[in-house]
């Protein structure tokens, strides 16, 4: 399994795109190991189910608009993942 940084990230905040507890001492980003783990259609799959858990506690938990920025980071991660099976 290799691991390679090919995230987008929509938003400057750290806590949305770069949040460093999701960071390995070897630099590695917790959403890139997810991704070579999980193949294709998991990390889509997972990336739906972030998304809407972001959207479902939009309103209740923390900064709304954090969470807004959270469902649609991780809706970006999705798109990048299918634009890669069109090429």
């Amino acid at each position: 399994m290799k691991i390679t940084s090919e995230t987008r990230y929509v938003s400057e905040d750290s806590l949305v795109s770069h949040p460093s507890h999701y960071k390995s001492e070897d630099d590695i980003e917790c959403i890139d190991a997810i991704r070579a783990m999980l193949g294709h259609d998991g990390f889509i799959a997972f990336c739906r189910g972030s998304t809407f858990k972001y959207v479902w506690r939009l309103l209740g938990k923390n900064d709304p608009v954090q969470n807004a920025q959270k469902a649609q980071q991780f809706l970006s991660f999705a798109i990048a993942e299918l634009e890669k099976q069109k090429k």
